[in-house]
C-alpha cells in the first residue's frame, strides 16, 4: 500500500477500531498523540474533512478550492513527516524494528484516531449529532426496549 493510501485508510478507519500494535507501536501512538500540537490537530481535522468530502454521497456539498486542498495536503504531510522523523523518531524506529512496515500504518491509524477524537469530541459536533434524536420515532424504540424479541434468523427478522 502506498504512503498516501496508508494515510487515508488510517484516518478513515481509525475512529472505528482500536489501534492494533505491539509495545513499540503503542509507544509510537502515545508519542504522536502527545507531540501533536493543537494546530497539528486542527490541521488533521481539516484534512480529514476534505478527504471525506470526496465520497460520492457528499458530492452536492460545496467543494473547497483546489488550491486550499493542496495547501492543506502539504501542511498535513509536513506534520506527518515531522512527527515521525523528528518528534517521535526514537519511537518510530523502535516500532519499525518490531513491526516492520505495518508500523507506519499503525502510526497513521493513531493519527486518525486523534483527528476523530478532535471532531467527535467537540461539544458543537456532539450537540449536532444529538439533534437527530429529536426526529427518532420514540414510540417504536420504546416498544423495542419493552419487548425485545431475540432473532437468530438474520437481519430484518
Amino acid at each position: 500500500m502506498t504512503g498516501a493510501a496508508w494515510l487515508l485508510a488510517g484516518l478513515a478507519i481509525a475512529p472505528l477500531q482500536a489501534v492494533n500494535a505491539g509495545t513499540a507501536g503503542e509507544g509510537l501512538s502515545q508519542c504522536l498523540a502527545a507531540s501533536a500540537s493543537p494546530d497539528d490537530k486542527e490541521q488533521l481535522v481539516k484534512w480529514m474533512f476534505t478527504a471525506v468530502t470526496r465520497h460520492p454521497a457528499l458530492e452536492q456539498l460545496p467543494e473547497l478550492p483546489a488550491g486550499q486542498v493542496d495547501a492543506l495536503d502539504r501542511r498535513v504531510a509536513a506534520t506527518f513527516t515531522r512527527l515521525l522523523t523528528e518528534d517521535c523518531l526514537g519511537q518510530t524506529r523502535a516500532s519499525l524494528a518490531q513491526e516492520g512496515g505495518d508500523a507506519i500504518g499503525t502510526a497513521f491509524e493513531a493519527l486518525g484516531q486523534l483527528a476523530g477524537q478532535q471532531v467527535f469530541g467537540h461539544p458543537d459536533v456532539t450537540a449536532a449529532i444529538q439533534n437527530m434524536s429529536q426526529h427518532v420515532d420514540k414510540e417504536k424504540f420504546k416498544q423495542l426496549v419493552e419487548s425485545p424479541q431475540p432473532s437468530v434468523d438474520g437481519p430484518g427478522s
